[in-house]
């Protein structure tokens, strides 16, 4: 089994707006092993 290479538990991330604050990420997780690819698409393309 290939050992992680990226670990990332329980992510959140939120920006400040006008009108307060907006979660954009909210308890994402990720792990991604050596020779593995990700792609992440958000509604904007």
């Amino acid at each position: 089994m290939s050992s992680s290479v990226l670990n990332v538990d329980q992510l959140s991330v939120a920006y400040d707006g006008r009108k307060g604050s907006h979660p954009a990420v909210s308890g994402v997780s990720l792990h991604i092993r050596e020779g593995e690819a990700l792609g992440l698409v958000g509604e904007s393309g």
